[in-house]
C-alpha cells in the first residue's frame, strides 16, 4: 500500500497531465491569416526656401554657478578691507586678497603671550637659582631630601 501511495499515484498524475497537455496541443485551432492590403499614402511636397526669421523664446529657469566654494575665516574680527571681486558672481584668482581683518587684537594677544613666556622663563631661572643655593647650603648634610634641595 505504501509503494502505491509513494510511486504509483504520482506517476499516474504525471502521465495524465502530459496526456492532457498533448491532447490540448494537437486540437488547438489554427489562427486565421489576414492578408494586409497596402493603403495609398497622401503626400505633399514643397521645396525649402531660405528666410531670415526672428524667433521669440520665453523660458524660465534657475542659473547656478559652475563651481561653488564655502569661504570660512579661521579667526574673527572686524573687516577693514574688502575686494571689489568679493561679490556674488565675482571672479577671483589665486593669491588674491579678498578681505583683510583688523589685526590689532591679535598683535596685542601676541605681545601678551610673549610677556607670559618671558615671565615663565624668569620664574624658571629663579627656581634653578634657588635650587643651586639650596644645594650649596646643604653640602655638609648627608642625604638631604629632594624637597630640601628644591628639585
Amino acid at each position: 500500500m505504501n509503494i502505491k501511495k509513494n510511486v504509483v499515484f504520482p506517476l499516474i498524475i504525471i502521465i495524465a497531465g502530459v496526456t492532457v497537455f498533448q491532447l490540448l496541443h494537437v486540437t488547438k485551432p489554427e489562427p486565421e491569416k489576414k492578408e494586409s492590403t497596402s493603403r495609398p499614402l497622401s503626400l505633399f511636397v514643397e521645396p525649402a526656401r531660405a528666410a531670415d526669421k526672428t524667433l521669440n523664446v520665453s523660458v524660465t529657469g534657475e542659473v547656478r554657478a559652475r563651481s561653488e566654494i564655502d569661504l570660512v575665516a579661521q579667526v574673527s574680527g572686524r573687516i577693514v578691507y574688502m575686494s571689489d571681486q568679493f561679490s556674488e558672481g565675482g571672479k577671483i584668482g589665486p593669491e588674491q586678497v579678498l578681505i583683510k581683518i583688523d589685526d590689532r587684537d591679535y598683535k596685542v594677544a601676541v605681545a601678551g603671550a610673549e610677556a607670559r613666556v618671558a615671565a615663565a622663563e624668569v620664574t624658571l631661572e629663579q627656581a634653578l637659582a634657588d635650587a643651586d643655593v639650596a644645594e650649596k647650603q646643604l653640602r655638609g648634610f648627608k642625604n638631604p631630601s629632594p624637597l630640601a634641595l628644591k628639585k
